[in-house]
């Protein structure tokens, strides 16, 4: 039997590829590091799905995956919210609510419209209404077998689905930049949600003119194809972008706020006294009662969600409030735990690198290095000063 592929083959199968790829990333680093690349990942691997089944349809192969029959619209609705509520994440931390699920709603209507297909039928007569359809691409997506919504009306209202979001996530940008002065460091986030948004509008515009038009024999690929499209083309840019791929590089972070901060003190943020209370409030709840730098690898990020503060603000706030950065702040307070654990007498069988890991240090180096810096003298001198008196 010959096997053919043809170039619009080649760019289904490489968006695959490439977009299942970027999502594995992005879910592990998500997971690991920068919880907002979760929201990108699952967007990247529900819009590679969707781009799987369209393949399926354009090029016969749906007879061998009944299974999957009426399930890529799902994923279809599933994207654009997703990638909204990244880019909300990275733009306005720890601004999500209850409220956001209403954002899924299309995708629930879509189940309940085809549940008795999705749940109710068997795999044999899945494959019998994919054998009757899978030769004309525009027919399969016609939706004959909704419940309550008229056919030609699902794939119309995805696009309209996606547009919304589109425009949403396009204002959020746009809001961002008029707001303030843009941080450099932040500035591959935002190119790259552009580069996106101008992939995805070929996923909306080409469509409904065609729609508009009547040029059926384009509809399909115009609202498929260019999925696989939007895959590729953002899928290889944000190689180019590591910054977004990988998440946040909390040493640069902090080097690069600082630098800006104190370049343009013109400009710096007047806290009021009452913001500043606040503040000290939650940093002193976080740091003083729950001693949350006693974590290993304890981040600037990590105390911007203990604390409920967004990190711009957290580093502006010691900066400029109490003439630190983060990671002094933090050594300063793993510093002062290691006197009060010597001085209380009763951890005296513990190594130096049993009390820089007690302390919330990663190793002996660090710690020594922080000692001296706060202390004027290295821990084993201490030590002795302490057994002297």
């Amino acid at each position: 039997m010959e096997i053919v592929i043809h170039f619009k083959d080649l760019v289904y199968l490489g968006s695959q590829f490439l977009g299942l790829v970027i999502s594995v990333v992005l879910l592990y680093v998500g997971l690991k590091k920068y919880p907002a690349n979760i929201l990108l990942g699952l967007s990247f691997f529900t819009l590679t799905y969707g781009t799987f089944i369209a393949w399926l349809v354009s090029s016969g192969n749906f007879v061998y995956f009944p299974q999957l029959y009426r399930t890529g619209n799902f994923a279809g609705l599933l994207f654009p919210p997703f990638f909204y509520l990244y880019i909300r994440a990275v733009l306005y931390p720890n601004s999500h609510n209850y409220w956001d699920f209403a954002f899924f709603l299309p995708a629930l209507l879509f189940v309940a419209d085809y549940s008795h297909v999705i749940f109710g039928m068997s795999v044999a007569e899945k494959k019998e209404l994919i054998m009757q359809e899978i030769y004309d691409p525009q027919l399969f997506v016609a939706y004959n077998q909704s419940l309550f919504l008229p056919k030609n009306f699902h794939t119309l209202f995805r696009t309209f689905v996606i547009l919304f979001f589109w425009i949403l996530s396009f204002r959020l940008l746009i809001q961002r930049y008029h707001k303030q002065v843009i941080p450099k460091f932040e500035k591959p986030w935002l190119n790259w949600m552009l580069i996106y948004l101008v992939f995805s509008s070929l996923m909306i515009f080409p469509f409904l003119v065609a729609n508009l038009l009547k040029l059926g024999h384009l509809q399909y690929d115009l609202a498929h194809l260019t999925g696989s499209i939007l895959v590729l083309g953002s899928g290889l840019t944000i190689l180019f972008f590591p910054k977004v791929l990988y998440g946040h590089n909390e040493f640069e972070y902090l080097s690069v706020i600082q630098e800006e901060v104190f370049q343009d003190t013109v400009k710096t943020e007047i806290w009021s006294s009452e913001k500043s209370a606040h503040f000290e409030e939650r940093l002193k709840e976080c740091l003083d009662i729950n001693k949350s730098y006693l974590k290993k690898g304890y981040t600037l990020a990590d105390l911007a969600k203990d604390t409920r503060i967004p990190s711009y603000q957290l580093t502006h706030f010691i900066n400029h409030v109490h003439g630190s950065n983060f990671y002094d702040l933090i050594n300063r307070h793993r510093i002062e735990e290691t006197c009060r654990i010597i001085e209380s007498g009763q951890f005296q069988h513990l190594t130096l690198e049993a009390l820089a890991e007690k302390s919330g240090f990663n190793n002996r180096n660090s710690f020594s290095v922080a000692f001296k810096k706060f202390k004027g003298m290295r821990p084993s001198e201490f030590l002795r000063s302490i057994q002297k008196s």
